[in-house]
């Protein structure tokens, strides 16, 4: 009898065991996405509850998901170069979702960046040199071309004379003629264009910048050519914003004097809650100009992705692409008269400061060939009608093992059409005696204004502009 007792006080004792054993391990799961300031997800952010072994970090899309006793506890929420943050989870309280939003710590010494590739690291990780501008720093140049923007990073010589495209783009160290020679632009890692060296279109010909940009990276040295062709000097790579659970909606409108306004737009949020997101983003502007020529810029963008996660985030497919048809004009310097102790601009022989020789008056200039009479599209200047579509696949095995691939086509026609200043050898301002005797043309010729047919008095200056235009069919892929 005692024996009975004894038996069934031990398995009482073990059974006990085993229901404190199974209230000890029983679980709830907190999930949600971690963001910066701007709602763009953090990848890599480190999720730990507090006082226990028990973490994990962000995915690609700044989401996690964590098993922690039901006895809740703290979670703290770290990444390099943002403040901390922890947030109380109760007791028994269930499956839940917390999202998190970490703010810049000011004293941070390093910052993650993404770098084009797969994944994020720090700047003082990463095996090359890195400058990173984010959305905020990119908003607040409010430029109106690449160079603007890439003057701003150490190393790099930008210049922008022309206007707002064909940037020449100079590495320190690398002879070239500028226009991206040794540099490529890329939008997401893949080259805007996929050619180099031998051909004379500047990659932002193909691209504009407008608010639906994540970031901005000049990836610098011999090991950026492990990111892509052409890039011997480095890669200049912009990020598009991506999707998330936390909608975005941005409209920014800008006016100035003279003809010029723009508007900018970024929306961005889930299409469903089964891990499906957009973003799109575009711009619409005209502008008459810094200069009164009669010929405007005007014209639109639009780019936009569309996300899909899978495999409980560890995986995603993003296809993206671009729409534009834009114009810009295209100028070129007009001779300063150094007659004097100081360059100054000359007066023309209407008595006004001339400022450039570009003008509407020649938007209508048109000549016979055999195959028809061709009208000039300089009144156009530089026009871009095309666009690209991209995919992305991205998958994460564990144990640091990624995949991550890309595929890209695009098409484009393209005119690049100027004046050019001078006629190639005589660049400067001539009376009319010397413009028809260096030319070998009648003494008794006369000139005559376009606008009301008066001929040119005879103290009255010539200057010859040449008008050139090109035409591009073409597009690339990878």
């Amino acid at each position: 009898m005692k024996k009975l007792k004894h038996l069934k006080l031990k398995l009482g004792i073990f059974m006990l065991a085993i229901f404190s054993s199974f209230g000890l391990s029983a679980q709830m799961t907190v999930s949600g996405v971690v963001t910066e300031g701007n709602n763009v997800p953090i990848i890599g952010a480190s999720v730990q509850l507090d006082g226990s072994s028990v973490g994990t970090i962000t995915d690609l899309d700044g989401s996690y998901s964590l098993s922690i006793p039901s006895e809740g506890g703290t979670l703290v929420f770290k990444f390099l170069g943002y403040s901390i943050q922890s947030i109380n989870v109760a007791p028994n309280s269930g499956n839940q979702s917390i999202n998190i939003s970490l703010v810049e710590d000011a004293m941070a010494l390093d910052e993650v960046v993404v770098t084009g590739t797969f994944s994020g690291r720090t700047q003082k990780n990463a095996p090359m040199s890195l400058t990173v501008l984010n959305n905020e720093s990119l908003l607040r140049l409010s430029s109106n071309s690449q160079a603007d923007v890439l003057r701003t990073i150490p190393g790099i010589t930008a210049e922008g004379g022309g206007g707002e495209v064909a940037t020449n783009l100079f590495v320190r160290g690398f002879p070239s003629g500028g226009q991206y020679a040794f540099t490529p632009l890329q939008i997401d890692g893949i080259p805007i264009l996929s050619t180099f060296g031998l051909n004379s279109s500047a990659h932002d010909v193909y691209f504009r910048n407008d608010i639906g940009l994540k970031n901005l990276e000049f990836v610098r040295g011999g090991s950026s050519t492990l990111m892509g062709a052409g890039s011997v000097a480095g890669i200049v790579n912009y990020n598009s914003i991506r999707g998330s659970d936390t909608p975005d909606n941005k409209v920014q409108l800008e006016w100035a004097e003279g003809g010029r306004l723009r508007a900018d737009f970024l929306t961005s949020g889930p299409l469903s809650d089964n891990g499906l997101y957009y973003a799109v983003s575009g711009f619409y502007r005209y502008d008459e100009g810094p200069l009164e020529t009669g010929m405007p810029t005007r014209g639109y963008q639009f780019r936009g992705n569309v996300k899909k996660l899978f495999n409980d985030g560890k995986s995603s497919v993003v296809l993206s692409g671009q729409k534009i048809d834009d114009n810009v004009q295209f100028y070129l310097p007009y001779p300063l008269d150094n007659s004097g102790d100081a360059a100054v601009r000359p007066t023309g022989n209407d008595g006004e400061t001339i400022y450039t020789m570009l003008s509407g008056d020649l938007a209508g200039f048109s000549f016979d060939t055999p195959n028809g009479t061709f009208h000039s599209p300089i009144g156009n200047g530089v026009t871009t009608d095309g666009g690209f579509l991209m995919a992305e696949l991205k998958h994460a095995f564990g144990n640091d093992w990624r995949l991550s691939a890309k595929t890209k086509a695009a098409s484009y026609d393209h005119w690049f059409n100027l004046f050019l200043d001078g006629d190639g050898t005589h660049n400067t301002p001539e009376d009319q005696e010397n413009y028809l005797l260096d030319r070998g043309l009648p003494s008794d010729a006369t000139f005559t204004y376009v606008d009301n047919g008066a001929e040119l008095a005879d103290g009255d200056l010539l200057f010859e502009n040449r008008i050139l235009w090109r035409k591009r069919y073409g597009g690339n892929g990878r």
